[in-house]
């Protein structure tokens, strides 16, 4: 922990005295929302590094997503101590010890959506759609004004794309909010047909980052099947929107 310590005593100084030229202290100078914008798009070089399988890329953005966390702790008062003593406390504590402990996240609910029991502490948003049979559900998780979403779907889990979505203005009118995709997709998988036109959808309507990762299979689906799968995730990702702009 020692260079986590030295690097958080920089952090602060950049906090209690801003330094020209420095990065740590035009984030703080942005505020709060700028930070979890940059914790959010780490996190999801993260994933994307990891799915590419490439280690000294994952070492380097492990790295950089450890630093805006540190950033981000700062901004709240919180040093790296008191996370080291939050897993000691975990350590030897059933889960449910934990719970009651910790406040539990803001929900972002509505009563149109399901939200799962177990999940809803942590404000997790619930979609599931259903058409003969065939089932898609949608999971998506605020982080600050940014979101992290997962489709799945179908009879085996799995991973099989991952797309980035940055909120962008359109190129034809720049009053308009468009948004540029990065897509990862796991060799011989097809997810990207949804991972990247949900991930657009969503970014541009929310004019926030998004990380949509996606999975959804069936054995011997029909044409018509498709469609309709497409139209189930599209219906969900309409709920999510109107609920998110409430």
């Amino acid at each position: 922990m020692g260079i986590i310590q030295e690097l958080y005593g920089i952090i602060l100084g950049r906090r209690e005295k801003s330094v020209q030229g420095s990065y740590t202290s035009y984030l703080f100078e942005q505020g709060e929302d700028k930070i979890l914008k940059k914790v959010g798009e780490e996190a999801a070089e993260v994933i994307i590094a990891a799915k590419n399988g490439c280690g000294a890329a994952l070492t380097g953005e492990v790295a950089d997503l450890t630093y805006h966390l540190l950033v981000l702790l700062a901004w709240h008062g919180i040093s790296p101590s008191d996370v080291l003593a939050e897993l000691a406390a975990r350590r030897n504590e059933n889960p449910g010890d934990r719970a009651k402990r910790q406040p539990p996240l803001p929900i972002i609910a509505d009563q149109r959506l399901k939200i799962a029991e177990g999940l809803g502490k942590i404000g997790i948003i619930e979609i599931s759609k259903e058409y003969e049979g065939i089932h898609v559900l949608l999971q998506a998780t605020a982080m600050g004004k940014d979101w992290n979403v997962a489709i799945t779907g179908g009879e085996i889990p799995h991973l099989g794309a991952v797309a980035l979505g940055i909120p962008r203005p359109s190129l034809q009118n720049p009053a308009v909010t468009s948004a540029t995709v990065s897509v990862m997709t796991l060799t011989g998988h097809k997810e990207d047909e949804i991972a990247r036109p949900a991930a657009h959808f969503l970014a541009s309507r929310l004019n926030a980052p998004v990380v949509v990762s996606c999975g959804i299979h069936n054995d011997n689906i029909r044409p018509e099947d498709i469609r309709r799968v497409g139209e189930m995730v599209q219906e969900a990702l309409n709920e999510l929107v109107k609920t998110a702009c409430v």
